[in-house]
């Protein structure tokens, strides 16, 4: 099985498809080259650096400086009852684990999966990988659609409901009565996700 970098092919596939439109900003970043493997590597590590989420309501909640909204408190409740911290724990609420995309459910919906969906596979080879991702961190998460390797979630809602169904084997049924889930309130349709939006820093 041939690595894939992206949905490119490989890297310089990639750096030839980005660099019309980026060489000039990474020349400018400060990288003398502009746009290669090395710097677009580079960039990414700096970037997710900058990934931090001080004084988020989550992290005021946990140090006891300010109570959850009744929402965010039914909605984490209900996030640690029905198994979503058994893969998001940690400080970073998840990220330091790998688990099966699809672990009660077909995650896939029925459709054929392509190489793309393969996960882990794809870059150890292993047929024990495949459908293998790292659990993501959920902060920040309200400000990252869309969602899934693939981004086929197109928002939080529809990730929140697939993932209930496909790792834990919740279903909501009769979605026109109003339904408390992760502090998603289910009224014909989702409203919102007031559990996992606390976890969005105020850092501008």
């Amino acid at each position: 099985m041939k690595r894939t970098v992206m949905n490119a092919g490989n890297w310089p596939n990639l750096i030839s498809r980005l660099k019309p439109d980026y060489q000039n900003d990474f020349a400018k970043a400060g990288y003398p080259k502009g746009l290669t493997e090395e710097s677009f590597r580079d960039s990414i590590a700096v970037f997710q650096r900058s990934l931090v989420t001080p004084n988020s309501r989550f992290d005021r909640f946990l140090k006891g400086e300010i109570p959850f909204t009744k929402d965010e408190e039914a909605g984490y409740a209900l996030f640690k009852r029905i198994g979503c911290v058994t893969c998001h724990q940690g400080i970073n609420v998840g990220g330091n684990l790998f688990q099966r995309f699809g672990v009660v459910e077909d995650a896939f919906l029925g459709r054929t999966p392509t190489e793309k969906d393969y996960g882990r596979k794809l870059l150890t080879g292993r047929d024990d990988d495949a459908y293998v991702f790292r659990v993501p961190s959920l902060r920040n998460v309200a400000v990252t659609a869309p969602y899934f390797h693939d981004g086929s979630a197109v928002t939080l809602e529809d990730a929140v409901t697939h993932m209930a169904r496909v790792q834990l084997g919740s279903h909501f049924p009769g979605r026109p009565r109003r339904k408390c889930w992760m502090g998603l309130y289910v009224q014909g349709r989702l409203d919102g996700s007031r559990a996992l939006r606390a976890r969005t820093s105020n850092r501008n």
